[in-house]
């Protein structure tokens, strides 16, 4: 064979995996969105919680690892919809910190 059949057999195949890829993520993200429509109703207006709330002004502190300082800073610039699974267990682990200072 000579060097553009491999060159173009090589192109084939990387056009696949990054389409693989592509379309395992699109997937992935559809069907996180349909479970979530289908988990919790999307019209929850947040005063459903103001019941909860017994500090008008709440300060807490928690300690973050270098990979729960990560995690934040990448939901803030890409999405927690573009996390993968262990930095979104991070975010987790923050969250239920945060949930556990604002109610006992």
């Amino acid at each position: 064979m000579d060097l553009k059949k491999h060159l173009i057999i090589f192109l084939n195949i990387q056009f696949y995996q990054h389409n693989k890829f592509y379309i395992y993520n699109y997937i992935r993200k559809k069907m996180k969105t349909l479970l979530n429509m289908m988990s919790l109703p999307s019209n929850i207006p947040l005063e459903t919680y103001q019941h909860l709330i017994t500090h008008p002004k709440l300060t807490v502190s928690v300690e973050l690892t270098p990979e729960q300082q990560a995690a934040i800073l990448f939901a803030y610039d890409r999405g927690v919809d573009n996390m993968d699974k262990a930095t979104y267990q991070h975010l987790q682990t923050i969250i239920y910190q945060l949930k556990d200072a604002i109610h006992l």
